[in-house]
C-alpha cells in the first residue's frame, strides 16, 4: 500500500498488481456488458409482467361465469373387450365399460375451460347389469386417506385439465347410503377432492342411472375431460397393473351386457355447469346391436305354497319365482326375466271383500328402484 491511493492485490502465484481508483479498459468493458445484460433482463421482466397483467386483465374483464356455456365436445360409452373392440355378444362380461366426456376449452382465456362441471347423469342401456354386492365396500374415511383395500377397486378414473392429464386414480366400491343401491368413489387431483358416482334404478324401465352430483369446483383443476373405466370382472389379473397388485379375491363378474337383442343399446348423458345450473347439455352413445341371445340359458322355476294346510280355509300363499344365475366370469349370463304369469291351482278363489278398508301403497312408498324395504 502506498500513500493510501491504491491497494496491492495478489492474483495467483507471486504476481502483484496495484488496484486504484482507475479501472482498466477490460474491466470497464466487462462492467458495461453486465449493465447491458441487466438492462435486457429488466426489459424482459417488464415484458413478462405486462403479459401477465394483460392475462389478468382479460380474466377480470371477461364475461361473468354465470354467462358461460358448457361445451361438451365428446361423449362416448363403449363396452369393450380386452382387445379394445366393442362387445356385441348378449349377456357377455365386458373387459371394461368406459364413459368419456370432453369439455370445450375457453376460446378467449388461456388455460381455461368453457365452464366447470357440476352434475353429470348417465342413463345406461336398458338391461345392462352391474352387481357390486359381492365386493368389499370402502368407507369415505378410507377413500380420503387412500387406504381402501385392493379387493374394493372396480375400475379407474382419468382426469384431464388444461394443465395436465393426471395418472389413473382407482375407483372403489363404496359403502351404500340409506336408500341407494350402489355408490362408487375416487380421489382426484392428488387427493384434493373426492368424486362419487351414485347408482340408482329407473322406475320407468328398470335401467341403471349413474349420477355424479355437485362435483368439486376446484379452480386450479378445471375439468377439460373425464374418463371413467369400470371393469367387467374386477378380480381379473389383467387389471393388476392399474390396481397396484392382485385383488386377492376370486374373479366375480361385476358388469353384464343386456340379454335383449331386439333393441339397440343406447347410453344417454346429460350434464350441467356451476356457472349455468339451469341448462342441461345432452349427448348419447349408440352401441352396436347385440347378437347371440339364442345362446343364453333360461331355466326359471316357481314354488307356490299355502300358508294354511287345511282344505277350505282362508289362507295366504307364498309364491317364489327363481332363476338360475351364472356367476362364472368365462360363461355367458343367463337370460333376464321379462314377464312372469303365475296361475294358482284349480279351486283357489279370491275374495275381493277381504280387501275392504285396506289402503293402497304408493309407488314412492314401495321405493321402486331404491334399496331397503318398502315404507307402506
Amino acid at each position: 500500500m502506498s500513500g493510501g491511493a491504491g491497494v496491492s492485490e495478489r492474483f495467483g502465484g507471486d504476481t502483484e498488481r496495484e488496484a486504484g481508483p482507475r479501472m482498466s479498459c477490460r474491466t470497464a468493458s466487462r462492467r458495461t456488458g453486465v449493465l447491458e445484460l441487466a438492462a435486457s433482463l429488466s426489459a424482459v421482466t417488464r415484458w413478462m409482467l405486462a403479459a401477465v397483467g394483460a392475462i389478468l386483465a382479460s380474466v377480470a374483464f371477461a364475461s361473468p361465469p354465470a354467462a358461460a356455456d358448457l361445451g361438451v365436445s365428446e361423449f362416448s360409452a363403449p363396452m369393450l373387450d380386452e382387445q379394445g373392440l366393442e362387445v356385441t355378444q348378449a349377456g357377455a362380461r365386458p373387459f371394461e365399460v368406459r364413459n368419456v366426456i370432453g369439455i370445450d376449452p375457453d376460446p378467449l382465456l388461456p388455460f381455461s375451460v368453457s365452464a366447470s362441471l357440476k352434475d353429470v347423469v348417465v342413463d345406461m342401456p336398458v338391461g345392462f347389469v352391474g352387481d357390486p354386492s359381492e365386493f368389499p365396500a370402502c368407507t369415505v374415511g378410507s377413500l380420503t386417506s387412500a387406504t381402501c383395500p385392493n379387493a374394493a377397486q372396480i375400475g379407474v378414473f382419468l382426469l384431464t385439465t388444461p394443465f395436465q392429464t393426471f395418472a389413473p386414480e382407482p375407483v372403489y366400491n363404496m359403502e351404500v347410503p340409506q336408500g341407494q343401491p350402489a355408490r362408487f368413489g375416487v380421489r382426484v387431483v392428488g387427493g384434493s377432492a373426492n368424486v362419487f358416482f351414485d347408482a340408482s334404478v329407473r322406475p320407468s324401465d328398470n335401467g341403471i342411472t349413474v349420477t355424479s352430483s355437485n362435483i368439486a369446483h376446484i379452480e386450479l383443476a378445471m375439468v377439460l375431460g373425464t374418463e371413467l373405466r369400470l371393469w367387467g370382472v374386477p378380480g381379473d389379473p389383467a387389471h393388476d397393473a392399474l390396481r397396484a397388485g392382485p385383488a386377492g379375491t376370486d374373479p366375480i363378474p361385476f358388469l353384464t351386457t343386456q340379454t335383449n337383442c331386439d333393441t339397440v343399446p343406447v347410453t344417454r348423458m346429460r350434464a350441467r355447469s356451476w356457472q349455468d345450473p339451469d341448462t342441461w347439455i345432452e349427448r348419447e352413445h349408440v352401441s352396436p346391436p347385440l347378437v347371440g341371445c339364442e345362446l343364453l340359458e333360461f331355466e326359471p322355476s316357481v314354488r307356490v305354497e299355502p300358508q294354511v294346510a287345511q282344505a277350505g280355509s282362508p289362507s295366504g300363499y307364498t309364491v317364489e319365482v327363481s332363476q338360475k344365475v351364472e356367476d362364472s366370469p368365462d360363461a355367458l349370463a343367463t337370460a333376464h326375466l321379462k314377464d312372469a304369469v303365475v296361475k294358482l291351482p284349480a279351486g283357489v278363489t279370491v275374495n275381493p271383500a277381504a280387501a275392504g278398508g285396506l289402503t293402497g301403497c304408493t309407488e314412492a312408498e314401495m321405493g321402486m328402484g331404491k334399496a331397503g324395504a318398502p315404507a307402506c
